[in-house]
Formats: C-alpha cells, structure tokens, sequence
C-alpha cells in the first residue's frame, strides 16, 4: 500500500499540480515567440535534428534537476534515443506561462510520448529566458522527476546576475550523475522501459517463428 501512495504522489500528484498551475499573462508577442521556440524544440525531437537544439539552449542548463553545459544535454539526448526507435512526440495542451524573474519564463505543458503503440503523458516545462543572443532555454524537466527529487524550480537556482543555472549545494541533488539519473529516472524511464519490452516482446516472435519453420 505505502508503495501504491508513492506511486500516486509521482505520477498523479504533478498532473494536478499542472492542472490547477496559475497560468500569467503575457502578451501576444511574446505568446507567439515562445510557442515558436518550443515548436522548434519539439520539431528537432521527432525530426532527429538534435543539432538544432544547440541555437536553442543557454551555454549551461538546468537539465532534470542537475546543472550540465549545453553541450552534455544535447549529447545525452543523441545517445538516449537513435532514429531507428519509433519515436514521437507532441505538445498536448495549451502552455502555461508562470514567470520566475521579470526575464524567465517557465513554459508549462503536457507532452504527450509515443513509442512504438505505446502512448504516455508527461507535465513538461522549459524555462526560457531573455538573453543579449535572444530567448534561450534554460531549464529542462517535467513535474514527475522534480517530485521524485523533492525539487521546487524557483529563482533560487539561478544566478541573479547571469541567469545561468547554478550549481546545487552537495550532497542534496548534485551528485555525480544524479540529474541525469533524474531524466532517466523519471519520466524517462518509463519510455525505456516500454522499448525494451517492445524489443523483447519481437525477439519472443523471432524465436517463435524460427522453431515453428
């Protein structure tokens, strides 16, 4: 039962959270920059185009509760995923605009993940923030791996004059490894848990096949 309730606190809770989030108001200008930035962001994951990400985001990321460089989130995606998996994924809802500085904006949807015939749901967000090179994604992550962190996205993780990211204090989520662990760990891990049975489910039919010729 106390694993049941866990499970709902990672998985339901963030939904309602999303739900019942306080949605800014922002004008129309910038309403239309940030959908088209988080177009773009959605277009270079189902494209394969993780190149493209690299006029998207700041030099350092707050990558699913761990701060890495541009760089490394980019590389992490290419090595997660390839285009030989049957992968999609789409922008569920309308985007929840929640400032974090007069400058950051968190953008709050839900994704909607599509592996083979499986489909899963995701409260997702970017936090994008305006910059002397233009908007820039600075934060990546969804409510399900914040919860599973005990992490509340606020200013506080942000240098006040910069805008990077900074890093978190030892010994609470910054240990070697542990944010990439928060991407695979959380949602993530769901999606490679549904390829590998996806993967093991065909080779049962393969050696089926073969026995039976």
């Amino acid at each position: 039962m106390k694993s049941l309730n866990n499970c709902f606190k990672l998985l339901i809770l963030p939904l309602l959270l999303w739900a019942n989030a306080s949605d800014a108001q922002v004008s129309q200008d910038k309403q239309k920059l940030y959908e088209g930035i988080i177009k773009s962001w959605n277009d270079a994951h189902n494209n394969w185009h993780f190149k493209d990400l690299e006029n998207l985001y700041s030099e350092k990321v707050l990558f699913y509760c761990s701060t890495v460089t541009k760089r490394e989130c980019i590389s992490y995606k290419t090595s997660l995923a390839s285009p030989t998996k049957v992968f999609e994924q789409h922008i569920a809802s309308d985007i929840k605009y929640q400032p974090i500085t007069a400058d950051m904006m968190k953008c709050g949807f839900i994704k909607e993940v599509f592996i083979d015939d499986k489909k899963a749901d995701y409260p997702s967000y970017l936090v994008l923030k305006e910059t002397p090179d233009g908007v820039k994604i600075i934060c990546e992550s969804d409510e399900i791996t914040d919860a599973s962190f005990g992490f509340e996205l606020s200013a506080a993780y942000f240098n006040s004059g910069t805008g990077e990211p900074v890093k978190l204090e030892a010994g609470e989520r910054e240990k070697p490894g542990s944010g990439m662990f928060g991407y695979v760990g959380g949602s993530s891990a769901i999606i490679i848990l549904i390829i590998a049975l996806a993967a093991r489910r065909r080779r049962k039919k393969a050696r089926e096949k073969n026995e039976q010729a």
